[in-house]
């Protein structure tokens, strides 16, 4: 990640460059316009016209090559990225899926152990007149079913998101 902003710092510091060598070039044609349109043919560009249009010219070869090695890289730093998160997704899958089962198995539990809490408070009301809290059914139930339906989909995704 780092080299590639490198790159594309690079890459905007030659487009400032290449600006700066394009409105040289230009003055200079600018200052030599009247050389130029009486020699004609026979005009001889001055040495500094010269060395900026080679500056011009390596400026410009560098960004061709920095823009053809950049599309392969970011293609290597987007595979790698996708891979890293994808081991990641893997990795906590692998931690989710026992932990979800635990769970699972917990409310379960406490379903079974509910509705038979509810069977003795309905006794306990039809005998003494009284019952004492106890948690209702449906809530207990819909929990259950949430952890169930993550479990399914943990079941479903495998260890990633690309397993089969």
């Amino acid at each position: 990640m780092q080299r590639r902003t490198e790159l594309h710092a690079r890459l905007e510091q030659l487009a400032r460059d290449r600006l700066t060598l394009q409105q040289t070039i230009t003055d200079i044609e600018a200052s030599q316009a009247a050389s130029i349109a009486d020699l004609g043919d026979a005009w001889t560009p001055p040495l500094n016209w010269r060395e900026t249009k080679q500056a011009l010219a390596d400026v410009e070869a560098t960004e061709r090559m920095i823009n053809s090695g950049l599309g392969p890289l970011d293609e290597q730093i987007d595979l790698a990225m996708s891979e890293a998160r994808e081991a990641i997704e893997q990795a906590l899958n692998r931690l989710r899926r026992p932990l979800v089962a635990i769970v699972q198995r917990a409310m379960v539990s406490m379903v079974e152990a509910n509705a038979q809490l509810h069977s003795i408070e309905a006794k306990s009301n039809r005998l003494l007149g009284y019952a004492r809290y106890h948690l209702t059914d449906g809530t207990l139930q819909q929990r259950l079913q949430l952890v169930e339906r993550t479990a399914a989909l943990l079941d479903a995704v495998g260890d990633g998101p690309h397993a089969a």
